[in-house]
């Protein structure tokens, strides 16, 4: 929150906060509710959470499944 950055890679697993709780807060501060978050994840992720994620994050990114050019080009996107 102090230096603001122009975009966030976040993992959903971290130990203490989850990244689910992380992306909640993002999005109720007025200082940071329009960062592009970028979720970056190896978890397998069900119908809903993919709604509910596709509606907050600017991208999300399977760790296993996207390639590094790919993760690029998304990211610029």
């Amino acid at each position: 929150r102090e230096t603001l950055p122009k975009a966030i890679f976040l993992d959903l697993s971290m130990p203490g906060m989850d990244g689910y709780q992380v992306l909640e807060e993002l999005r109720r501060d007025p200082r940071t509710a329009d960062i592009p978050v970028v979720i970056n994840t190896s978890e397998l992720l069900g119908e809903e959470e993919l709604r509910r994620l596709t509606t907050q994050a600017a991208a999300i990114v399977l760790k296993n499944l996207d390639v590094r050019q790919g993760t690029a080009e998304r990211v610029r996107n």
